[in-house]
């Protein structure tokens, strides 16, 4: 099944498409002005600008040689001091305001950057402001010689031009409001397939992660099941805040003996599940050893910690209920052989 394009793509691509019309449209643009008779030299370099910005956005995005986030954050930085420039040229002499209309529309594509890209309240405070100074200029311009067929049309133009920095706002509020349910979510469903105590995968968990792992029935599949010997004494002598202790220093010290070979998960109690893909009985065998040795020498202050484990290897027929079950039968024979070791099925 082929695999959906990630946000990182769908935003590469739509960076992409603003960048090369953001291009064309400065490129044209210079070469009407340049055709003029009297061409306004700060509308030159400020569609050079955009020109240059647009050209080093497709370079980095095309190269990937750039994160995707400072892409994210020049760009937006440099809208802004667009916005800024094209406002501050109205205040220089001879400049007509018959092109204002593009600074209006660049005062929505940087409402639209600031409210994808940055926080709601630091968004409102860069349009605001951006627009409060756009606004200022154009009307100080217009009143200080009125002409109210220009200011009927600039009226119009200035209130749908809000509208839409209104609605760039609201779509803003919504998506800071769906990050927030996003985020909640997420840790909920961390709360629900893992354990308080340990910080690893709980039962539920590991249960899909056996489901996925059984899914392919060419990979061997092999359980540890591990479970602390003597823990009770632990508990009886040092109280249960003691017991929680050595539950948390054992999974500590089995996932790092562990590593990248396998998943670790707390099963219930003091016992923990490792699941192996793609190893043979033997080698889960010796893993079992390591796992078993790392245990063994661990310093704790409650006392001498050892663990026995029972090993079991998928085979034709096994269903997840199965294959713990040998594993369990494994981690009985171990207890009872003595404890302290590793016991493998037959």
């Amino acid at each position: 099944m082929p695999r959906a394009p990630s946000l990182d793509g769908h935003k590469r691509l739509t960076y992409l498409a603003i960048a090369l019309c953001l291009l064309l449209v400065g490129a044209l643009r210079i070469v009407l002005l340049g055709q003029s008779p009297q061409p306004d030299l700060s509308n030159l370099v400020l569609n050079g600008v955009v020109v240059a910005l647009s050209v080093g956005v497709l370079g980095a995005l095309l190269s990937g040689l750039v994160r995707l986030e400072l892409i994210e954050q020049v760009g937006l930085g440099v809208f802004v001091l667009l916005a800024l420039g094209f406002s501050l040229r109205l205040l220089l002499p001879g400049v007509a305001l018959d092109m204002s209309n593009y600074g209006e529309l660049l005062l929505l594509a940087v409402g639209a950057a600031a409210y994808l890209l940055i926080a709601p309240r630091p968004a409102t405070v860069t349009v605001v402001s951006l627009t409060g100074l756009y606004l200022g200029v154009v009307w100080w311009r217009l009143l200080s010689a009125p002409d109210w067929a220009t200011v009927s049309e600039q009226l119009i133009c200035d209130l749908l031009m809000l509208v839409g920095l209104a609605f760039v706002a609201l779509l803003g509020a919504h998506r800071a409001a769906w990050t927030q349910a996003r985020d909640s979510a997420r840790a909920m469903h961390d709360i629900a397939l893992s354990d308080d105590l340990t910080r690893l995968p709980n039962r539920r968990s590991a249960y899909r992660a056996f489901e996925d792992a059984m899914r392919s029935e060419g990979t061997p599949v092999c359980v540890l099941l591990i479970d602390i010997d003597n823990f009770k004494r632990v508990n009886d002598t040092h109280g249960h805040e003691a017991g929680d202790e050595v539950i948390g220093e054992v999974a500590r010290t089995l996932h790092s003996a562990l590593g990248k070979s396998g998943s670790l998960s707390r099963w219930g109690g003091e016992e923990y599940l490792a699941l192996l893909s793609g190893v043979t009985l033997t080698q889960a065998g010796r893993q079992a050893e390591a796992l078993r040795s790392a245990v063994q020498h661990l310093k704790s202050p409650y006392g001498p910690l050892t663990v026995s484990v029972g090993v079991s290897s998928r085979l034709p027929g096994d269903s997840v209920k199965t294959l713990v079950h040998r594993a369990d039968q494994g981690l009985y024979r171990a207890k009872a052989g003595g404890k302290n070791r590793v016991s493998q099925q037959d």
